[in-house]
């Protein structure tokens, strides 16, 4: 007569916690992020888009595997409209959020979900967010209208491959990102296989 939910256990810390020590080693980051892509890959092919996708959301277990959590956001893709946004009310966290999520736009697919991957991938190399700001509408305008800074003028280690698959997820128009997360995943792959 009680209602509860059960779930896993993930014994270690978020992905945001790892971050405070600084970024990631190159290497380390990609794999992260083939893990990230994987996991949304799948949610994608069930139907399902995250939306809220950030460092803070993925939890490493004690093997430094990442684990998407907080579905708290996500949507069916079958939805003709996404509810919660119909008003134009912009939910998520900014720093991760694509341009068509920023404006409140009801239009938001996988391409969305691959934005805030190339965010957090961005964040994983540089140490820091693609775009901050003291206001949320400050933020909002360099999502919009801005290129974030290059990652290799705060760390110039990051080679230029990584930083371009990096740019490619944070592309302003929805259609010049990956198509679908797997294929980021494999992209990452061939950079780890230096193919």
């Amino acid at each position: 007569g009680v209602d509860y939910l059960a779930m896993a256990y993930i014994a270690g810390q978020t992905l945001a916690e790892r971050l405070q020590t600084g970024p990631l080693p190159p290497a380390e980051a990609v794999r992260l992020t083939i893990g990230l892509a994987t996991a949304i890959q799948h949610a994608h092919e069930q139907g399902v888009i995250h939306r809220d996708l950030k460092p803070s959301n993925v939890l490493l277990d004690q093997q430094a595997r990442p684990h998407v959590t907080d579905f708290g956001l996500a949507r069916r893709l079958s939805e003709s409209a996404m509810r919660a946004t119909a008003t134009g009310q912009v939910l998520g966290t900014p720093a991760y959020m694509p341009p068509e999520q920023a404006t409140g736009s009801t239009d938001i697919g996988p391409a969305s979900d691959i934005y805030s991957l190339g965010a957090t991938l961005y964040e994983l190399l540089a140490g820091r967010p693609p775009f901050t700001a003291d206001s949320i509408a400050l933020l909002q305008d360099q999502i919009l209208h801005r290129e974030p800074p290059p990652i290799r003028l705060s760390r110039a280690q990051v080679p230029v491959d990584l930083e371009t698959i990096c740019g490619k997820c944070l592309a302003k128009e929805p259609e010049r990102r990956y198509p679908n997360a797997a294929e980021l995943a494999l992209d990452l792959g061939r950079y780890l296989r230096r193919e």
